[in-house]
């Protein structure tokens, strides 16, 4: 099974494992018909699901796997990590004079 990811302004090709951050945005595309996408539930994500696509947003710190079904098996999986970005500029709240 092929996996494509889309971000709006970037796309990774065949992937296995997807790391991103909190608040991110993304499509997932499979080329396999006929699948049942199964996300556990977990909070960490939320999906919306139409047949070889799906449309997942990043909530919050953590990990899942993403699980194919069809004909009562799963036929693929991959993990989805959603990390906290790292703070590029830092802010002094208060200086220490010495």
């Amino acid at each position: 099974m092929k996996l494509d990811v889309f971000f709006d302004k970037s796309a990774v090709y065949n992937f296995e494992k997807l790391d991103v951050a909190v608040g991110e945005k993304f499509k997932v595309v499979t080329d396999v018909a006929d699948v049942r996408w199964f996300f556990d539930n977990d909070p960490v994500v939320a999906a919306i699901v139409s047949n070889q696509e799906a449309i997942v947003e990043a909530k919050q710190e953590g990990v899942t796997t993403v699980m194919f079904v069809k004909n009562n098996q799963i036929v693929h999986q991959f993990t989805i990590t959603v990390i906290n970005p790292v703070n590029l500029n830092p802010v002094v709240l208060n200086t220490e004079l010495k």
